[in-house]
């Protein structure tokens, strides 16, 4: 489901699986906690499309869970990823921002775990 602000935002609500996005329609594309949630079988693609989408010269803006966040483990639907893998991702941007930590903190739940979080701000080439 899209809602546009004329001229100014579309908010896109979609499963990763199925969403479409215009190649090279996008100024920002922004992901707060919701790219991990995004099967790992389906990452790679989703990924691709996300920075296909982005016009030259747009951001890309997203949290990415580390393997070492308590979530990770056997069985989950999640993506966990490596320094090194974040860092292939961005290999053809333009990185602005890119932070990694750990910490024990709560969920938005309030759940008790330890995070492990890539903070990610990149620019698509021009």
């Amino acid at each position: 489901m899209a809602e546009e602000f004329p001229n100014r935002l579309t908010v896109v609500t979609s499963n990763f699986e199925v969403l479409q996005l215009e190649p090279g329609n996008y100024d920002l594309i922004t992901g707060s906690y919701s790219l991990p949630f995004c099967q790992p079988k389906e990452f790679a693609r989703f990924w691709a499309q996300l920075i296909k989408a982005l016009k030259p010269g747009g951001l890309i803006s997203v949290e990415l869970f580390g393997v070492q966040d308590t979530w990770n483990g056997p069985g989950k639907k999640m993506t966990f990823l490596t320094r090194t893998q974040v860092d292939e991702l961005v290999r053809d941007m333009t990185v602005v921002t890119l932070n990694e930590e750990e910490y024990d903190g709560g969920t938005f739940s309030g759940e008790q775990k330890h995070w492990h979080l890539f903070t990610l701000i990149a620019k698509a080439r021009e």
